[in-house]
C-alpha cells in the first residue's frame, strides 16, 4: 500500500517537472516514469541549437559524452527526489555518435537498486533505432556526503 502512494506521489512530482530544463540547458525532460518498482523510463529532448555544438565540433556537432552521464544522473535524481554524485562506474560505453541535427529525442531505460548509502544504476539510452549509451555504476546522495557518511 505504501509503495502505491509513493509511486503516485512520484508520478505527480514528475508531471510537475515536465518541460524542466537541466543538464546545462541542453536537454528538456519530457517524462520520467516508474515502469515497475526500480525500473525507470525517460524521454528526453535535446536542443540542437545549443551553443555547445558550435565548439563540439564545428560543422560536425556531436553530443558530449559527459552530457549523457549528466542526463542519467538527472533521471535518477528525479526518481529519488535528491541530489546525487557519481561515486563509481564499472562500465561506461558510448556506442554511437549523436548528431543533434539528425534526431533530438532520447529514451532511457534505467534500473536502480539501493546498496548501502549508494544507488546502483544500470542504464541503456536509445537514440532513434540505436543504442547509444550503456552505463553501470553507483551514485551517492549528496546529503550522505555532506553528513560525512
Amino acid at each position: 500500500m505504501g509503495e502505491l502512494k509513493m509511486e503516485a506521489a512520484f508520478n505527480n512530482e514528475i508531471k510537475s517537472k515536465k518541460g524542466h530544463t537541466s543538464c546545462f540547458e541542453i536537454v528538456t525532460f519530457k517524462s520520467v516514469s516508474v515502469v515497475d518498482g526500480n525500473k525507470l523510463n525517460s524521454i528526453v529532448k535535446l536542443d540542437p541549437q545549443h551553443p555547445i555544438f558550435v565548439g563540439h565540433f564545428p560543422g560536425n556537432p556531436i553530443l558530449p559524452g559527459v552530457i549523457l552521464i549528466e542526463m542519467l544522473k538527472d533521471i535518477v535524481e528525479r526518481s529519488l527526489g535528491t541530489d546525487l554524485m557519481l561515486c563509481s562506474a564499472s562500465s561506461i560505453k558510448f556506442l554511437y555518435l549523436i548528431d543533434p541535427r539528425q534526431e533530438n529525442v532520447f529514451s532511457a531505460d534505467v534500473l536502480t537498486k539501493p546498496a548501502g548509502n549508494a544507488m546502483v544504476v544500470d542504464a541503456i539510452f536509445h537514440w532513434g533505432t540505436h543504442i547509444c549509451f550503456k552505463f553501470s555504476g553507483e551514485f551517492i546522495a549528496l546529503s550522505q556526503m555532506n553528513n560525512g557518511k
